[in-house]
């Protein structure tokens, strides 16, 4: 039992790979897509949601490179929700803080949308 606590903390404080999330980032990729392309009608508590998540998840993960969702994030900035566009930033900070330290280009270096 004290072995089982020790080696779950130990898991809990060691970052996560963000490979194992993909499915789960998928549909939450398909969630706003469906709210930004689709319906046209933002549901701002969901989508909220969903960047507060994406943007944890972000934070504790070392691999930021399977996150495909800029395009979305591009979209969400035109809206006039400070909380949203503010873990939109979070979120573009968590991809590019790393690449930085390590000289890499992100998509999110790459998108036109955010660069203008």
């Amino acid at each position: 039992m004290l072995m089982n606590q020790f080696i779950l903390r130990k898991d809990l404080s060691r970052k996560f790979d963000l490979y194992y999330w993909i499915p789960i980032l998928n549909k939450l990729d398909e969630l706003l897509e469906t709210y930004i392309e689709i319906t046209k009608e933002i549901d701002e508590e969901i989508v909220l949601v969903i960047l507060k998540f994406t943007a944890f998840l972000l934070s504790i993960s070392y691999s930021k490179s399977f996150y495909n969702s800029i395009e979305h994030l591009e979209k969400l900035l035109k809206l006039d929700n400070l909380q949203i566009v503010y873990y939109i930033v979070k979120i573009l900070y968590e991809i590019v803080k790393k690449s930085y330290i390590n000289g890499k280009e992100t998509k999110v270096h790459k998108s036109q949308g955010l660069i203008k």
